[in-house]
Order: C-alpha cells, then structure tokens, then sequence
C-alpha cells in the first residue's frame, strides 16, 4: 500500500469543490429563517413556562388550608361570597361538648364554626365576625353557635391551643381562654408558649387544674378528633369554615364573610 498516495488522496478529499461559488443572498435568507424559528421556539417555550408557572402558583394557593382573604376588595368578596358557598349534605349534626356550644337549643338556625387556633383568618372571625353574630343572633335566640376544632397540620401548635381550650371548658372557663388564644396568636405561635398566655386570664388555682387535664386527660381530644372527622365527612379543607344549618339545608360558607353579607343571609333564611 502506497501510504503517501493515500494520505494525498485523503487530504484532497477535504479541498472545496472548485465549481462551488459563495451565495451571500441564499446565506442570509437561511440565517434569517432560523433566527425566526429559534425566537417562536424561544416565545412558546417562555409561554409554557409562565403558564406552568401559574398554574403551579393557583396550586400553592388554593385555600386548602387556613384560608384568609385579606386583601381581596370588599366588593369582590361579596360578589363570591354565595357563589363559594356550596350546600352540604343535610343531616344531624354530630355532638360536642357543652361548653362549646351556644345560644338556645330551640333555635332555628344552627351555625358550626371550624376554626384553627393558630389561624390568621380565624382570628380574624373571632374578633370582627363573631361578637355581632353573638349579640345579634345568638343571644336572641336566633342562632345556636357550635365551636368545632379543627386544627391543621401546618400549625405546629394548633392542637396543643385546642387542648388548653377544651381543657378550660371543662373547669367553666372555656370563653376567656379561647378569647385569650385568639388575641395573643401572634405571640404563642412563634414558640407554643400558650400555658403562659392562658396563665394570665386564669386563678393559679384553676391554671392548675387545667395544666392537670392538659398532661394527664387522654381522653382530651376526643372532641378534636370528633370534629376532624365530622369536617372531613363534609369535604371541608380550609379554615374558617362556617356551615349554616337550617331545617334540613346546610350552607357551607368558607373564608371570613363579609359582616353584611352574613347578616343578611341569616334575616332571609330566619325570615323563611
């Protein structure tokens, strides 16, 4: 084998073809036509993105828990407020203990509050929402008001807060503990330091004995557990959630509604 010979042939293998002429138009058309395919894959690429984007975000922030509309215009509020309502399957209602429930028991409206003690918006209900309901409704014997816990897995200290609630309940101080609760939110969930808030609304004497059933009562929770169930039952995921109960239609309403809109809900179905 010849090996220079080939390695010549090899190289002029490589040579341009001397019958090829260099086309500047022809050039720049291909070039602009892949440019113009690169940018609309670059446009549907960064179209998708966003749109995955938003999506994901509409994910993270559908209310499966705690959900607060701070923030949303009065207007828009109102404007959902019925159409988010949805109406629950009639039944009976499952019982609780005494201390959670108020207002007659003739009443012929039934309204059950499920509440997160380390909720934002639920502190929110307890202290714009629920004193006029109580003084408007509750104590005229319209409505009967019936607290229900449900503490959410994202609050580290919702069921130790439920706990010292049920367990006040059970020595008669139930309201002021849980109004205790609500107010100093913003304190005890940074580090669950919730027996030194209860202790300041509370005799030594019956913090003692409240401390007591808080370590020692294991049938504590059952009423939390009860009424996790009963939510769970009624596909609810958020908190605060209010269902309305009157004759055998029940109205859930999620979210902190607008105090009108409430108000007036309540006149139509006590005026039926």
């Amino acid at each position: 084998m010849d090996v220079s010979r080939w390695v010549d042939d090899r190289l002029a293998s490589l040579d341009t073809d001397r019958r090829w002429q260099p086309n500047t138009e022809t050039a720049l058309v291909r070039l602009h036509s892949r440019s113009r395919v690169t940018s609309r894959r670059r446009w549907i690429y960064g179209l998708a993105t966003a749109a995955a984007a938003g999506l994901l975000l509409l994910v993270v922030q559908s209310p499966q828990a705690c959900a607060n509309p701070r923030g949303c215009a009065a207007s828009l509020w109102q404007k959902m407020f019925l159409a988010q309502s949805r109406t629950a399957p009639a039944g009976r209602y499952s019982q609780v203990a005494d201390f959670k429930e108020a207002g007659s028991g003739s009443a012929p409206v039934v309204c059950e509050i499920y509440s997160d003690y380390q909720c934002p918006a639920c502190a929110q209900l307890y202290s714009q929402v629920l004193p006029v309901l109580v003084e408007q409704y509750v104590k005229t014997g319209k409505v009967k008001l019936v607290h229900r816990d449900f503490p959410l897995p994202m609050h580290r200290y919702a069921r130790l807060a439920a706990r010292y609630a049920n367990a006040a309940g059970q020595i008669g101080r139930y309201d002021p503990v849980v109004d205790q609760i609500f107010r100093t939110q913003d304190l005890w969930k940074q580090d669950g330091s919730i027996d030194v808030q209860v202790a300041q609304v509370l005799k030594p004497s019956e913090m003692a004995k409240v401390r007591e059933i808080v370590e020692r009562d294991a049938a504590l929770d059952g009423t939390v557990a009860a009424d996790v169930a009963e939510a769970r039952s009624a596909n609810l995921n958020a908190t605060p959630t209010l269902v309305i109960t009157a004759g055998s239609k029940r109205q859930v309403i999620p979210g902190v509604p607008a105090l009108p809109l409430l108000q007036s809900y309540l006149d139509q179905l006590l005026a039926q």
